[in-house]
Order: C-alpha cells, then structure tokens, then sequence
C-alpha cells in the first residue's frame, strides 16, 4: 500500500468479466477518484503497466499504484501478467489482487508461487461479490482491516503477503 495516492492508477483485469466488472464498480463508488484502466486481457493490461505500445505516449504520466486480476478456469495468463510484473524492477513493487472462481488450493498456489501479494474467493451471491470488492478496495487503497461477515465467509481474504 506504500506509494499509492489519488495520482496512482488501478488496474483491474478481466480474464473472468464479471468479477472484474464488480470491482471496477466498486472502485467506482469508492471515495478514491484516480485513473482506473479495465482489460478483457492480460497483454493490453502490461502494455498499461509497462507504458508501451499505446501507453509509451504516457511514459511517467501513468503510475500503477494496485493491478487487480480476475482468474477464469484457466489462471495462467493471470499467472504470466504476475510474473512479467514482478520480473521488472520497475514494476515489481505493484500490489497484485488475483480473484480465483472457486478457492482451489492449486489455483492459490499458483497465483501465489508467481508473486500475488493477495487471492480472494469470488463468492456466488451478488451482494457478497459486491461485498467483497469493496473489501478488495478498502483493504488495499485505504488500509482499512477487512473484518468477515456473519458467516465468514464474504469478504474474507484468503492470504495476505506483504
């Protein structure tokens, strides 16, 4: 969460398009105003990150402050997206969020092998999916603890590696 402020950009990657469109919404609806960028996929999501391609033009403009990727049944493009991030200096210090579709010990394994900082479930219900990126925002643009509802279930995340 160091170095992130208003000027910090997020960006949110949909391998899966629905969690990815609930989080961006709740970051919408958060009281954080910066730039958010939303992805279909992994390439355009590190051409953002890296600033090339179409983002070279804004080389310095664009700060990555969280990169939050939504997993469908095959996680290895979030996996790749993790491991380019981490495999640059300049990039290697972005908070990275992976939202697994069902909390597959090998799933969270991977994601975090590959450098995650966080996994989080994606619940079924659409008020917890709400809930939970909420929590997602809360947690990572203002340090506030993530505290699990009644059944302990929403909004709980799996891990968290510093």
């Amino acid at each position: 969460m160091t170095g992130f402020s208003a000027r910090s950009s997020i960006v949110v990657v949909g391998e899966a398009p629905h969690p990815s469109e609930a989080i961006a919404a709740a970051l919408i609806e958060a009281p954080w105003r910066g730039p958010l960028y939303q992805f279909g996929d992994s390439e355009s999501a590190l051409d953002c990150v890296h600033q090339r391609g179409r983002f070279a033009a804004q080389r310095g403009d664009v700060s990555v402050g969280l990169v939050v990727v939504s997993l469908g049944a095959n996680a290895e493009p979030g996996v790749r997206l993790t491991q380019s991030v981490r495999g640059s200096a300049g990039t290697r210090h972005i908070p990275i969020v992976a939202v697994v579709g069902a909390s597959e010990p090998s799933t969270i394994q991977l994601c975090y092998s590959a450098g995650v900082n966080a996994c989080v479930e994606w619940p079924h219900l659409p008020d917890e999916q709400y809930g939970l990126a909420r929590n997602v925002v809360k947690w990572w643009l203002h340090g506030v603890p993530v505290v699990p509802d009644d059944n302990h279930t929403s909004g709980r995340l799996n891990a968290i590696k510093a």
